[in-house]
């Protein structure tokens, strides 16, 4: 059997299985599989293949400086920000991102709503957003809200985890 007969019956059973899959168009579902690779060589490279979320939290206090160029990440920070808030309040995007996770949510909230934010708290943010998506994708919640809208979500998250793989 060839590799593409393989990829095309999978392709069919996520259709008839999971019928929202064959909404997704093909830009998301690439987005979807550059951000499990990436959120995959990160926590291989800098989780040591673990990816809790006190490893996360972990990489963030010791990897991530408190003074450093941390422009690069601003478009996607901005993003995100936009996304999430209303009126510098989480909004039920946010809700759905963080589900029953509410340090998650709190941290993520908090960092968000910093007007002058700093190294930190730009890429601690981030990779806290890119967990959240991680866990909602590979543990399903994000079958339950859908993901026709995220195509944004995985393409940015699989930038900036690119920089800070290679930054940190």
């Amino acid at each position: 059997m060839a590799a593409e007969h393989g990829l095309k019956e999978v392709q069919e059973w996520l259709r008839a299985g999971a019928p929202q899959f064959g909404e997704i168009d093909q830009l998301t579902q690439v987005g979807i599989t550059y951000f499990v690779l990436t959120w995959s060589l990160f926590d291989f490279q800098k989780l040591g293949a673990r990816g809790r979320l006190t490893d996360v939290e972990s990489f963030i206090e010791t990897s991530i400086p408190e003074v450093c160029d941390f422009q690069i990440f601003m478009p996607y920070f901005e993003f995100f920000k936009a996304r999430y808030l209303d009126n510098m309040t989480g909004n039920h995007r946010l809700d759905a991102l963080c589900w029953n996770d509410y340090n998650s949510l709190e941290r993520i909230t908090t960092g968000l709503q910093q007007l002058d934010p700093d190294c930190v708290t730009v890429v601690g943010t981030l990779l806290r957003i890119a967990y959240r998506l991680r866990c909602n994708l590979i543990h399903g919640s994000k079958w339950q809200y859908g993901l026709e809208d995220q195509r944004e979500n995985f393409a940015y998250s699989s930038a900036f985890m690119t920089k800070i793989i290679d930054r940190f």
